[in-house]
């Protein structure tokens, strides 16, 4: 095992831990994924750099996809109705108090 595949299973970890943080904080499981899927991606890519083999690059390519597909629909889903994320309402709350 490599310095490599050690630096990518700590970016897994981080991930998940940074996206179950994110879950936990605003109550909006999306809101983790998000950054749990760059971390993912940032470990994809170090596991690119050991070897280009065809499997990691197609894993890679479909992880950065899905990234996008994710963050897009979170996109949609904030600007559609933003006031139905609990973390908007505790903002749009405290703005309109420090008014």
């Amino acid at each position: 095992m490599s310095i490599l595949d050690t630096l990518a299973g700590a970016l897994v970890l981080v991930g998940i831990v940074v996206g179950l943080a994110g879950w936990a904080r605003f109550r909006q499981p999306l809101v983790g994924l998000g950054a749990m899927l760059e971390f993912f991606t940032a470990a994809g890519l170090v596991q690119l750099t050991t070897g280009l083999e065809w499997p990691a690059i197609v894993g890679v390519a479909a992880l950065i996809a899905i990234q996008y597909l994710v963050v897009a629909r979170l996109t949609a889903d904030l600007t559609s109705n933003p006031a139905s994320f609990p973390f908007v309402r505790k903002l749009r709350r405290h703005h309109v108090d420090s008014q």
